[in-house]
């Protein structure tokens, strides 16, 4: 019309061939957003070097609901259902360190509110012997995970980076590291856990 030639409309064969010539970050970019697309084709290399248990340890928080632990634990028969109900309003602090090397638990600690003192209790049962926590519980087995941890890493949580937690890293001759925040991938091993 008006003197003009109509464009010729490429086949799908050729529009393949186009948008999988174009830089395949810009495509995931435009088609799920930046944090998927760096996420997708993020540069992973092996991490660190770990050769033996305690060398490397992580240790983090998190909030869990009661009723989400009970079910877990499959108490809930114990449990009537206005307490279930109490229950589910209930959340606790969890905090965790795991070891990177063998990936078993040194300390798990559960809390209603978490500070640096919590943090430094978590530590503290690291090192400890945990065979009375075991037999306590009922478990089949021992719990012999202990022992002088030569590294921890933390994220930049208010509890880990006060000078408490860090003085009592400090004294157990344990050097301290924080990982960037909002990069949860540098600290896979306890981000997975949960």
């Amino acid at each position: 019309k008006n003197g003009m030639v109509p464009l010729a409309c490429p086949s799908k064969a050729t529009l393949r061939t186009t948008i999988g010539s174009l830089n395949q970050f810009e495509v995931m970019a435009c088609r799920k957003g930046l944090e998927a697309a760096q996420h997708e084709f993020r540069i992973v290399g092996p991490g660190m070097d770990i050769t033996r248990p305690l060398q490397h340890a992580q240790i983090d928080e998190w909030m869990v609901q009661m009723h989400t632990l009970v079910d877990a634990l499959e108490l809930g028969d114990v449990f009537t259902e206005e307490d279930r109900l109490k229950l589910a309003k209930e959340r606790l602090r969890i905090c965790v360190i795991i070891d990177v090397a063998t990936r078993c638990i040194l300390a798990v600690t559960f809390f209603r509110s978490f500070d640096a003192s919590i943090a430094v209790a978590t530590l503290q049962m690291a090192v400890e012997d945990k065979n009375d926590v075991a037999r306590t519980a009922g478990c089949e087995s021992d719990w012999p995970m202990a022992g002088a941890i030569s590294q921890i890493s933390a994220d930049t949580g208010s509890q880990f980076i006060a000078e408490e937690f860090r003085r009592r890293c400090s004294d157990l001759k344990t050097d301290y590291m924080n990982a960037p925040a909002g990069i949860s991938y540098l600290r896979g091993h306890i981000e997975r856990t949960f």
